[in-house]
């Protein structure tokens, strides 16, 4: 076994090479087998998140949260309660970004993606809770960083994510010089690598997203949750501004080019 766990914990501390060989398909019909992402992805990068869980579960936010365990997924999921938050709200701000790019809640599909990794991974029930939360708020990364969904978006939320990381994450990282120098943005490389360290400073500097009570921030203005949670604004995090980089479209033709458009929210 090459991946050690914290004893009685389940949370991990080195890579799962053998593990992640069970998710092979994904890196040959990755459109089909979407959902083996999530298992190489935790079966390499598990150990970033297991060092920030263990640097983070005595805090008192997170102890609060494994003695309530509050469902953030049914209430991300709930599309009534998010239009009935005031416009300018993090919650308002979160419901534009899913229906201007038609996206759902968390990603992963929970019952059939984040809990059979999971368990396949040997991890604990806290950590997982944990892992599963953080799972459901990538969205909310996007729309708390300003970063859209685009190749340029994502590249910047994973920066943010790697600076959040405690010791960083050998997986992010890898994943981070990938867009860096081989996928086709339009931009010169020595403007990814400034992007690149411009949001690990801004992930590094801010307060854990996944550990912070979003629940009570949603009906709170999206500029005063930011402040609140120590994220830069974007105009002093990215000088330059945002790269932007639409996704190169494969097979069919999309029926609307919206979800191309860089994503900047504006309240209604």
């Amino acid at each position: 076994m090459s991946t050690e766990l914290v004893s009685g914990e389940g949370v991990p501390t080195r890579p799962e090479w053998v593990k992640a060989l069970k998710y092979w398909r994904f890196l040959v019909r990755p459109w089909e087998y979407f959902g083996d992402e999530l298992g190489i992805f935790l079966a390499l990068g598990g150990p970033g998140f297991g060092r920030t869980y263990l640097a983070i579960r005595h805090e008192p936010q997170v102890e609060r949260l494994y003695r309530d365990r509050p469902d953030i997924r049914a209430l991300l999921s709930d599309d009534t309660f998010l239009a009935s938050l005031p416009s300018g709200s993090l919650g308002h701000a979160y419901r534009d970004f899913l229906r201007q790019h038609r996206l759902d809640t968390g990603v992963f599909n929970e019952t059939d993606t984040v809990i059979p990794v999971a368990e396949h991974l040997g991890y604990g029930e806290d950590f997982t809770f944990l892992l599963k939360r953080g799972v459901v708020l990538h969205d909310i990364y996007h729309t708390l960083g300003g970063y859209g969904p685009d190749l340029g978006g994502e590249f910047g939320n994973i920066g943010f994510h790697y600076g959040q990381m405690t010791g960083g994450n050998g997986f992010l990282r890898a994943m981070g010089l990938m867009f860096t120098y081989l996928l086709p943005m339009g931009v010169r490389i020595r403007r990814r690598k400034q992007y690149w360290a411009e949001a690990v400073e801004r992930g590094r500097r801010a307060r854990n997203i996944f550990a912070s009570p979003i629940e009570q921030l949603l009906d709170q203005p999206l500029d005063q949750v930011r402040a609140h949670l120590n994220i830069m604004p974007s105009n002093l995090a990215h000088p330059n501004g945002h790269i932007y980089a639409p996704v190169p479209k494969l097979g069919k033709k999309a029926s609307s080019d919206q979800a191309q458009r860089p994503w900047i929210y504006q309240p209604t």
